[in-house]
């Protein structure tokens, strides 16, 4: 019988040595080694928010006498109920007051519309008795985009970090114009955020918001298909 060569000898050799276990775990072994845990994205945080919500009636009236400039600008303080529902600090009118011809201390191209201290703390006390936020609103017109001017801010600057601090609710001042409004608003003292929108709750609901959104077309109700083939788009 033949001799193997010696180097298929240490190549067999090689090949059955047992394999050294010593000090090993099964998991540290493929298929049952785990991968290594890595850490989950963190969440995003979703802005904040603040919205307006109000009565379709109760909208009408106040946008009726702001819009009115038969004796210059008007305004009008809203007193809200106050919500906080995840991110979004719901505000919800349950009063409002027009500020009266007796409060009015000038109205001056500076700044368009004063009224007496003595009123501003009319509005406190009375926001503090029905336990409300404050939201002063007013009106530039028909525009689309609809900001507050220099002297609006400069304003609202001097009352509401005030306001929201006694009464500890988000307090603002929001400027409408044609189907759309903007605003500023103060948190227990400080900067929040700016208005994300008016919600007008009537049949349908509407948006008011810093840019109109475009009318959309609805479609046409199954229900009137027929007519509308027989009469015409406009058999509604």
């Amino acid at each position: 019988m033949a001799e193997w060569p010696p180097h298929r000898d240490s190549r067999r050799q090689a090949l059955v040595e047992p394999i050294r276990i010593a000090g090993m775990r099964l998991r540290d072994l493929w298929p049952f080694r785990r991968p290594a845990p890595t850490a989950a994205p963190a969440p995003a945080v979703a802005p904040e928010t603040i919205e307006l919500r109000v009565g379709g009636v109760t909208w009408s009236a106040i946008q009726q006498h702001v819009e009115d400039t038969t004796r210059g600008e008007e305004g009008a303080f809203l007193f809200c109920g106050f919500a906080r529902l995840g991110n979004t600090d719901r505000l919800l009118v349950r009063e409002w007051r027009p500020i009266p011809a007796s409060a009015i201390v000038k109205r001056s191209r500076h700044y368009g519309l004063e009224w007496t201290s003595a009123f501003s703390s009319e509005i406190l006390a009375q926001a503090i008795r029905l336990n409300a936020s404050v939201v002063l609103v007013h009106s530039h017109g028909r525009t689309d985009h609809p900001e507050l001017s220099g002297p609006d801010m400069e304003s609202a600057r001097r009352l509401f970090p005030k306001f929201s601090r006694i009464l500890g609710k988000p307090c603002g001042s929001i400027v409408i114009g044609g189907r759309s409004a903007s605003g500023q608003f103060w948190k227990v003292g400080r900067r929040h955020v700016d208005l994300t929108q008016v919600r007008i709750v009537a049949a349908p609901i509407t948006y008011w918001r810093p840019t109109p959104e475009a009318p959309s077309e609805r479609a046409p109700k199954r229900r009137h298909d027929r007519m509308r083939l027989a009469i015409g788009p406009n058999a509604e």
